[in-house]
């Protein structure tokens, strides 16, 4: 990090000591027909809105009780849900793990913990899935939290509700103030409600839910 700021510097100053070029002109696309930041998504999404999930407690960090987990978890999948046509099913405990560019699928979604590799050592949680490409469903997805984090129940809450997003069918967005911005990160607190944006998003891939104005105010 130390090192991409001091490049920065240098560029800066190169910048300025450079001869300076007068831009004499200004192109501006109307109104109407400018670019705004938004939701992304590729077009992924769940058959009927449904997801049914499955919980691996192995690596579950100590200090937690698997009952809050997954009091939580659901909790972070129903704000999701308050907002837009989705339901999502707990099924139980599973053994099942992650498939990520696995020659198989097991179209088992399951939700656990691992230690991440080093290429995802500053990731809280990670989302896979695997979709088909002529119909854009999604068959499988899986969520893992990172073990080698220091975790209380109101970080799960919040990282469960970004990652969920990821789960539906959303990459990151391009409005900061989104829970599912990662330009920044929003704070763990923050990520525990979703934003305009982030309904947008869900309810462009699924429909608005029956009791979205009611749900609005809870």
């Amino acid at each position: 990090k130390h090192t991409l700021i001091a490049l920065a510097l240098l560029a800066l100053t190169g910048a300025a000591q450079a001869q300076k070029t007068t831009v004499d002109f200004v192109r501006t696309p109307l109104p109407e027909e400018r670019e705004t930041a938004q939701y992304v998504s590729s077009g992924e999404y769940w058959p009927g809105g449904v997801v049914n999930w499955y919980y691996n407690p192995a690596n579950q960090p100590l200090q937690l009780r698997t009952a809050d987990v997954l009091a939580t978890i659901q909790i972070a999948a129903s704000r999701w849900a308050q907002m837009c046509n989705l339901t999502f099913n707990y099924l139980g405990t599973s053994t099942a793990s992650r498939n990520f560019q696995d020659a198989t699928v097991d179209r088992i979604n399951v939700i656990g913990w691992d230690s991440f590799p080093f290429s995802l050592r500053d990731a809280a949680g990670v989302t896979y899935w695997n979709y088909s490409r002529s119909t854009l469903a999604i068959v499988d997805a899986d969520i893992f939290l990172n073990t080698q984090e220091t975790w209380t129940l109101r970080d799960v809450d919040a990282v469960m509700t970004h990652e969920f997003g990821h789960l539906i069918g959303l990459d990151h967005s391009n409005v900061k103030t989104a829970i599912m911005s990662a330009d920044p990160y929003n704070s763990f607190e923050y990520q525990r409600t979703l934003r305009g944006d982030d309904v947008a998003g869900c309810t462009k891939l699924y429909g608005a839910s029956p009791n979205v104005l009611t749900n609005r105010t809870l």
